[in-house]
């Protein structure tokens, strides 16, 4: 499914554009959970995978999207903190001198790494490491003014140099189909003959599509309640908001078990981006009425990122009707969700997830505390657990089993198969 006015690489190279996508939604988990918490997760996903080529995927993708996070981590502080800074004498001084103590401890751990030197040096680094993130959250916490301000400065710089590669792409493209010398030439390829810079031409501007489809995604990580994932527009906005029979089973056609992927794994991260506010708020709450409510509020946030899970894994097993290998694979054991809800599948969780839960959401009469009381009952009737935590680890052990499956299938393996060829064409700047 072609995104509006960005060029699709095909071939291999598209391969690429798609392992990239993959690491974004992984990178978007690793934003709102722990290191701790991100770990734990994906080495129990590495240890349940059989061993081969697609385990060792597995610790590649998401040590690669801890990577990731952490730089884009480091650049989003940075700004944010020259953002803080231009106006620091006109904060209260509660607010300064919140910032001046987590900016100077901060500092200080930088500090220490850039000094360790022998064994000391991999125990600072870590550190360093581990206070990022944490800097981070007290930045978004206490100047969400200042994160908003710079984040969508960043996001407006980075998708204009996008832009500009795509303006590029069409103007290689345009000049490809030019049969003599001209002035275009020297613009694109001074000092090569046109017909030699055709002959090699395709490849490069290919690639510099799957780079412009990689920055799309990659680079929405600085944009407010965006996806990041193809997969994510295609699941939930071509997929569920589908209006007729017709029109779902194109999407179920087309659509990719990468991206179905995907979709399930952006949903598991704006869980954790919800649900990592108001768990706090929760246990700040007194024991008792007051926090049992609490956790009820989040049970009801929480059912739009389960019900849209549960549709992807749905999907899946829709769009392999037929082909007997893939739904043994997918249908190998009944999934925890919905041997603990005493239903069949994911189809039949979704629809009592709606019925129950999304429908109360979606209430504009019930009081929001009459919605957490029934939540909670609705919750700990389906699932056992009565607080956010055991709602969060129910729904990681069911994107971890998820991710599991699709991981193994035939399709979705092929796509991960990328050339040294393809590989070299990526990274190679288009002429």
């Amino acid at each position: 499914m072609a995104d509006n006015e960005i060029a699709e690489p095909v071939g291999p190279v598209a391969n690429m554009a798609g392992i990239d996508q993959d690491v974004a939604t992984l990178m978007k988990q690793r934003r709102f959970l722990d290191e701790t918490s991100f770990n734990k997760m994906w080495h129990a996903l590495r240890d349940s995978m059989p061993a081969g080529k697609d385990r060792d995927r597995i610790q590649q993708r998401f040590e690669e999207a801890e990577d990731v996070y952490l730089l884009t981590a480091r650049e989003k502080v940075l700004e944010i903190v020259k953002t803080v800074e231009k106006r620091l004498a006109e904060l209260p001084a509660e607010e300064r001198l919140v910032f001046e103590k987590a900016y100077d401890e901060f500092k200080r751990i930088n500090n220490a790494a850039n000094t360790a030197t022998g064994p000391a040096l991999s125990q600072a680094l870590a550190e360093v490491q581990a206070a990022l993130p944490k800097f981070l959250d007290t930045l978004e916490e206490h100047f969400q003014d200042d994160v908003m301000e710079t984040t969508d400065a960043m996001y407006a710089k980075t998708m204009t140099a996008l832009r500009e590669d795509q303006t590029k792409v069409n103007d290689l493209e345009t000049h490809l189909l030019e049969t003599t010398e001209g002035a275009n030439c020297e613009k694109h390829h001074k000092g090569v003959p046109h017909a030699a810079w055709v002959d090699q031409a395709g490849a490069s501007i290919n690639a510099l599509k799957a780079r412009i489809k990689q920055a799309q995604f990659t680079n929405i990580v600085f944009a407010n309640e965006a996806y990041v994932s193809q997969g994510a527009i295609a699941h939930i906005v071509a997929g569920m908001q589908a209006s007729t029979p017709e029109k779902k089973a194109k999407v179920l056609e087309e659509i990719k078990p990468a991206e179905l992927l995907q979709s399930t794994n952006e949903q598991m991260a704006d869980f954790y981006k919800d649900m990592k506010t108001l768990e706090s708020e929760a246990k700040a709450k007194k024991a008792g009425t007051e926090q049992r409510r609490a956790n009820g509020e989040a049970f009801v946030h929480a059912s739009k990122y389960l019900s849209r899970m549960l549709n992807a894994a749905a999907m899946l097993q829709d769009k392999y009707k037929g082909n007997d290998a893939a739904l043994k694979l997918l249908n190998s054991q009944p999934f925890d969700l919905c041997v603990r809800a005493g239903v069949a599948g994911p189809r039949e969780l979704q629809d009592r997830v709606d019925t129950q839960l999304v429908r109360l959401r979606k209430s504009s009469t019930l009081p929001g505390d009459a919605k957490a009381e029934v939540a909670v009952g609705e919750v700990q009737a389906m699932f056992g657990v009565a607080d956010i935590g055991g709602l969060r680890n129910l729904i990681t052990a069911f994107g971890v089993d998820f991710n599991l499956r699709v991981r193994q299938l035939a399709d979705f393996s092929a796509a991960q198969e990328v050339s040294r060829e393809a590989e070299r064409e990526y990274f190679r700047p288009a002429r």
